[in-house]
């Protein structure tokens, strides 16, 4: 069984009329968390998903093209974050491993700001579309799916640009740090 509204809420939604809002997010509620606690195991963890995908959905609700599509309209949003929340799980756990942490704080601000300087020339000698991806991505904080709606492609897109975009800027790491 899944959720079903007026056709008209979503108007009304769109237009910020809170007590379609209201209605709206307690009429799904139940089923976007169910369908993130059977995907993540955490209760602390599914409440905040639940919360952002309410949020980008809000966000976003003027990209629905049919009313009738707002139930698996939501839950697409909702995989992307649920699969947004397991590359994080794992990267932090790769993190983990590297001996990066432990020499970042044993630095002095000399280093510090060597390093700085390091990534801005890595940066420099990068393409400009790679370059501002990763500033995108990585400064700005852009989730894939903002930048991929920014620029009109698909998620999965912006993600295999992004894979290019980090191997570019290893490779131009590399040529930095070498010649130090």
């Amino acid at each position: 069984m899944s959720p079903s509204l007026p056709l008209t809420i979503v108007d009304k939604i769109k237009a910020g009329h809170e007590t379609s809002i209201t209605v709206w997010f307690k009429t799904f509620y139940p089923f976007i968390k169910q369908f993130v606690a059977s995907r993540v195991k955490r209760r602390e963890d599914v409440e905040e998903l639940v919360q952002k995908i309410f949020i980008d959905s809000l966000q976003q609700i003027s990209l629905l093209r049919d009313k009738n599509k707002l139930y698996p309209w939501m839950l697409g949003i909702a995989g992307c974050r649920v699969a947004d929340f397991y590359r994080k799980q794992y990267a932090k756990k790769v993190i983990r491993h590297l001996p990066l942490g432990e020499r970042v704080l044993a630095l002095d601000s000399k280093d510090i700001d060597q390093v700085s300087q390091d990534v801005q020339s890595a940066l420099a000698l990068m393409k400009q579309t790679s370059r501002d991806l990763l500033l995108l991505k990585y400064l700005d904080n852009k989730q894939v799916a903002e930048i991929a709606f920014s620029q009109n492609t698909t998620p999965k897109t912006i993600e295999a640009q992004l894979y290019r975009a980090r191997q570019e800027f290893k490779l131009c790491w590399t040529q930095i740090t070498a010649t130090i």
